[in-house]
C-alpha cells in the first residue's frame, strides 16, 4: 500500500495527540489512520482530493470534537507544525501500530 507522504507507520503520533497544522490557526486531535479518498472532496483548507488518495491522519476540531461528522479532517505527517499534547500509548496501541505495519508494508500473514 502506498502512503501519500512516505511516513514510516512507527513515525505515526497516537491517537488522542493534539496537533498544529502549517497554515491553519485551528488545533486538531487525531482519531485514525491512513484514510483512503473514494470521491472527490475538498479538505478543511479548502484544497482539493482525488478518489484514490491516502491520507495518514483523519482528525477532529480540538476543542470542539466532531462538530460535523459529514467532512473529514484529512491531513499528512508532514504538514504538522508541533504537537501540542502527544496521545496516549500503551501496550494495545503498540500492538495496533505494529499489526498496521504489517497490513501497510505487506507482512502480514
Amino acid at each position: 500500500m502506498a502512503i501519500k507522504g512516505d511516513v514510516a507507520v512507527k513515525d505515526l503520533l497516537p491517537l488522542g495527540s493534539v496537533v498544529k497544522i502549517v497554515g491553519l490557526d485551528r488545533k486538531f486531535m487525531i482519531v485514525r489512520y491512513f484514510y483512503k479518498v473514494s470521491k472527490e472532496i475538498t479538505l478543511f483548507n479548502g484544497n482539493k482530493a482525488e478518489p484514490g488518495e491516502v491520507f495518514d491522519y483523519v482528525c477532529v476540531l480540538w476543542p470542539d470534537g466532531d462538530v460535523n461528522p459529514d467532512k473529514k479532517i484529512l491531513f499528512n505527517h508532514e504538514t504538522i507544525d508541533y504537537v501540542q499534547f502527544y496521545g496516549y500509548v500503551n501496550d494495545e496501541s503498540i500492538e495496533f501500530l505494529d499489526d498496521l505495519d504489517k497490513e501497510v508494508n505487506g507482512n502480514g500473514d
